[in-house]
């Protein structure tokens, strides 16, 4: 494989845990006014999360796609190399 295509993905390898959105501190230290005990809103909610999933299934997707047209580019360059030679 080329070493800039491996470390390349080497690279978004180890940024995929940090591209994760940290948890907000909404609501930890808020207390209501009305004095009710009232539980504090998820900081990300369940439609948050289902767009973050469905953003990582697409880049993944993009990712394949671009993967296989640089294999078959690839494949095309060996091949009118061949041809060259000949």
């Amino acid at each position: 494989m080329n070493k800039r295509l491996l470390s390349a993905a080497m690279a978004l390898v180890l940024a995929l845990p940090l591209a994760r959105p940290a948890p907000a501190m909404d609501g930890i230290a808020v207390r209501p006014a009305s004095g009710a005990n009232e539980t504090a809103a998820p900081a990300i909610t369940e439609k948050d999360d289902a767009l973050s999933r469905v953003m990582w299934v697409v880049l993944v997707v993009w990712l394949g796609l671009g993967a296989y047209l640089f294999k078959i580019d690839r494949r095309i360059a060996r091949l009118e190399r061949k041809i060259d030679e000949r």
